[in-house]
């Protein structure tokens, strides 16, 4: 059998739905994950005023917390969804960062 008559292997419906899953929990771990982190920071900014200062060491590291465990956990549910070439890609995103790209090799 030649390579053109050779048949392109179809996926197996029930590793479809798994590639299906893993990519919309990258989604999700994408958009929800990054939420909390920037209400952890805009809450750690909002402590650092004096005023604001009420049992701060136990807060800050409560915030820190949440910070650093998000920030853990998306990598991770990133990476694993990488390994398997199910990874979330915001294509509008990825736009952006090909036309500043762009730019800046034109600007040099």
């Amino acid at each position: 059998m030649t390579k053109q008559n050779q048949a392109v292997p179809t996926p197996i419906p029930e590793a479809q739905d798994l590639r299906d899953a893993v990519q919309l929990i990258d989604c999700i771990s994408q958009s929800v994950l990054p939420q909390i982190v920037s209400i952890a920071k805009l809450a750690f900014s909002y402590l650092e005023i004096p005023e604001n200062r009420k049992d701060i060491d136990n807060v800050l590291s409560a915030l820190q917390a949440i910070w650093e465990k998000a920030e853990e956990l998306e990598c991770s549910i990133n990476n694993e969804a990488e390994e398997v070439g199910c990874n979330y890609v915001d294509k509008a995103w990825r736009r952006r960062l090909e036309a500043e790209s762009a730019y800046r090799m034109e600007a040099k």
